[in-house]
């Protein structure tokens, strides 16, 4: 069955969830129109959450979207042009797409770059990174994903004609630098829905009798 993080710094709020079985920490969704809770997808090759605190739960309805990254990199305000490139149907879907956060934040920043935006810069896992050098600008944090530069300009300079709105460079000078970063997901439920509490992580002792964990992906792991 799939299990999710739903990451929480107030014991009272994880306490209120458990007792009525219904994930909250709802907000309005405009990519989505619809008012929406979300929860983080947690493995070895996404092993981050919000917080360092909260409930491991069993949803009892499947989510709506799958996004490989914090959401708020697809807008600044409105939500930028091919956004729902980068929203998925399903895990299968998502994994597919991007396997790991390293896959999935090489994408999103070459396509914030191209927006003229600021880089995600957020993570703290051991990369390959690019810098990526054009006739204009410098975009350094680039990550390195296809097994060597070669395919990595390929891959990027394709994956950029097939969106529309996206502007390529005029020509990509790509380098290796090894950088540290890392990301989670961000996995939304339409409204409340219901669920079943499974265990707790970050807290110092266990709620309602539930096991604990140190970090969300302790309990992934020995789940595997």
């Amino acid at each position: 069955m799939l299990k999710l993080a739903y990451a929480e710094e107030s014991e009272k709020t994880i306490k209120e969830i458990i007792e009525n079985q219904v994930l909250l920490g709802c907000e309005f969704k405009k990519s989505l129109n619809k008012l929406c809770a979300h929860s983080s997808y947690v493995s070895k090759e996404y092993p981050e959450t919000y917080h360092k605190k909260g409930l491991i739960f069993e949803p009892h309805v499947k989510p709506i979207k799958w996004v490989p990254f914090d959401e708020w990199n697809l807008r600044l305000g409105p939500y930028l042009a091919g956004f729902d490139k980068f929203m998925f149907n399903d895990l299968e879907s998502m994994l597919k797409k991007f396997p790991n956060s390293i896959s999935a934040v090489s994408f999103v920043n070459y396509w914030r770059y191209a927006y003229g935006l600021i880089l995600n810069d957020r993570f703290e896992s051991g990369l390959n990174f690019l810098r990526v050098e054009t006739k204009q600008k410098l975009l350094d944090s680039v990550e390195f994903v296809y097994g060597n530069l070669k395919n990595a300009e390929k891959e990027i300079k394709k994956w950029i004609r097939e969106n529309k709105g996206y502007n390529p460079a005029s020509s990509l000078l790509i380098t290796n630098i090894h950088e540290n970063h890392q990301d989670i997901t961000e996995i939304l439920f339409e409204g409340k829905p219901k669920i079943k509490p499974v265990a707790t992580f970050g807290f110092e002792k266990s709620i309602f009798g539930l096991p604990i964990y140190d970090e969300a992906l302790d309990y992934f792991l020995r789940s595997e």
